[in-house]
């Protein structure tokens, strides 16, 4: 069987409502995959496991409780969940403390295993009664054939065989159902152990990223701080310089203007004047070198402070995508919560031994025995209710109560060797 028909059987739920019912898809995650089945003709089953929506055991399960039973799918055995309610399974709140999580996961696989033995136990002693069975009718076949008119003889071999038939179609079905729910519940604790994994990873990073902006927003401050105060300084140095450079420029054009007018200023004093005049225009262009400098520092100060900012608003993005994915992860981490807590009460519900069977021939007026005489079977008629399988008649074991052939509502007794 594949993992969907393309379109649900009449009178069978679609397979994406049952996964949607039982919080293992969601209505966007169910639009997709409906989208992309109209596109491309696959099963429904194959696009959800394929996109990674639900692993392929959980689909399977969801197959199985859609044809109402036990299925062989390409995923494996599977048996479907309980249809006795249908409500959609009550949300569990994921456990905020790791090691509490990791504890009930540790008992929740401890209980599996021991389910297993139990099952394998139980499939053991089947096996043991199916054998059992199996010698019976060989012993049996290997005795002389019976008169024509011994439909007794006839009658039990054929209980015994339908007997054994149903014993292993019973063992069959446990085995599946034991195959079934081991697939499931390790394909659940991979799953689990992964999504632990990537939690972990997502609250690392999202503390490293919360420390960090903090961190780089206060060094870029610091920076900024630092740098708008040179600036400012060098703004108020260039100011004081520009004005005294102003003041003895023009007190050089007055002494010029001065001299100009006193032809008969000896030549020496010209030659101060002229000193004086190139001092001053070094100490000018010394000025002028200074206040470019300072406008350059100013310059890279101003860059650096927009790229800081570039930095933090870039910071800040990514702790708000790390916060997106972390809230992701959490709520993937419910969904799977939730699986666990429906699959423990399934393995609740499968633990619970059935009722016992009411003993039909309790009121029996009168029972039949069949055993072994000499060269063939003797069919003893006798008073009141039959034995029970286990007890002891005429030093022979009862093995087998059923009824003394078809259409006969009277019991027989049939004693082993």
């Amino acid at each position: 069987m594949t993992a969907a028909a393309p379109f649900p059987s009449e009178g069978r739920r679609p397979l994406g409502e049952v996964l949607l019912e039982r919080g293992i898809v969601s209505r966007e995650q169910l639009a997709t995959a409906l989208e992309q089945q109209r596109s491309t003709g696959q099963p429904l089953g194959e696009i959800i496991v394929g996109f990674g929506f639900a692993p392929g055991p959980i689909v399977a399960q969801a197959l199985a409780t859609q044809h109402g039973g036990l299925i062989k799918t390409e995923y494996g055995f599977a048996t479907g969940w309980s249809t006795e309610d249908g409500r959609a399974p009550v949300a569990v709140p994921a456990p905020t403390d790791p090691s509490f999580e990791l504890a009930k996961r540790d008992r929740t696989i401890a209980e599996l295993r021991d389910w297993a033995q139990q099952a394998q136990t139980a499939i053991a002693s089947r096996d043991e009664a199916i054998a059992r069975l199996q010698a019976e009718v060989a012993d049996l076949r290997t005795k002389p054939e019976p008169a024509a008119d011994d439909a007794a003889h006839r009658e039990a071999l054929e209980a015994l065989e339908l007997e054994l038939k149903a014993r292993r179609e019973e063992a069959d079905a446990v085995r599946a159902k034991l195959e079934a729910e081991s697939t499931r519940h390790a394909s659940t604790q991979a799953e689990l152990e992964a999504r632990d994994e990537v939690l972990a990873a997502l609250r690392a990073e999202l503390a490293a990223a919360s420390a960090h902006p903090i961190t780089l927003r206060e060094e870029h401050a610091a920076e900024i701080t630092r740098l708008q105060g040179e600036l400012a300084e060098a703004a108020a140095l260039r100011e004081t310089e520009l004005a005294a450079r102003d003041e003895a420029l023009a007190a050089l054009r007055a002494e010029l203007a001065a001299a100009s007018a006193q032809p008969t200023t000896p030549p020496a004093e010209l030659e101060e004047h002229v000193a004086e005049i190139s001092r001053l225009q070094s100490a000018l262009a010394e000025l002028t070198d200074a206040a470019a400098l300072r406008d350059a520092e100013a310059a890279r100060a101003l860059e650096s402070q927009t790229t800081a900012e570039h930095e933090l608003a870039g910071a800040r993005r990514t702790g708000v995508e790390l916060e997106r994915r972390l809230e992701n992860a959490r709520s993937r981490a419910d969904t799977l919560a939730r699986r666990i807590a429906e699959q423990e009460q399934e393995l609740e519900a499968l633990r619970t031994p059935p009722a016992a069977e009411p003993n039909r021939w309790a009121s029996a007026p009168m029972h039949y025995v069949l055993r072994r005489g000499t060269g063939a079977y003797d069919l003893v008629e006798r008073d009141g209710p039959p034995p029970t399988v286990g007890d002891t008649v005429d030093g022979l074991r009862v093995a087998r109560v059923a009824p003394a052939g078809p259409g006969f509502d009277v019991p027989c007794a049939y004693l082993a060797d």
